[in-house]
């Protein structure tokens, strides 16, 4: 733990833009999908992602997630009711895991 705290500075830095190159990615893959909107997050490697101006319901979009996509990710509403119309993404993964799912995602919206 010691070792973390005194040496990990360059290990940090790397991850830090690792996790900024995945969610870059993510913001402009999907951002490009009418009615989704996605604000950088500044603290974390979870990107909410707004889906409200699709005009789908939450029960629909996971519906194609699941079984068009082939992708789970979290509804908003998993955490409160004020998470409807949002998905959560988990962003610290390996880049070809980021976009084998943001082709997924594509896939199950077209």
């Amino acid at each position: 733990l010691e070792a973390a705290y005194n040496e990990g500075d360059a290990w940090l830095d790397e991850l830090q833009q690792y996790l900024s190159k995945n969610m870059d990615y993510v913001i402009e893959q999907l951002t490009k999908i009418p009615g989704i909107k996605i604000n950088k997050p500044q603290a974390t490697y979870l990107v909410w992602i707004d889906y409200r101006e699709t005009g789908l319901e939450e029960t629909e979009i996971m519906n194609r997630l699941l079984t068009i996509g082939k992708l789970a990710l979290d509804p908003g509403t998993k955490y409160s009711e004020a998470g409807r119309g949002f998905l959560r993404m988990n962003v610290a993964a390996p880049f070809e895991t980021i976009k084998d799912g943001v082709e997924r995602f594509k896939k199950a919206l077209q």
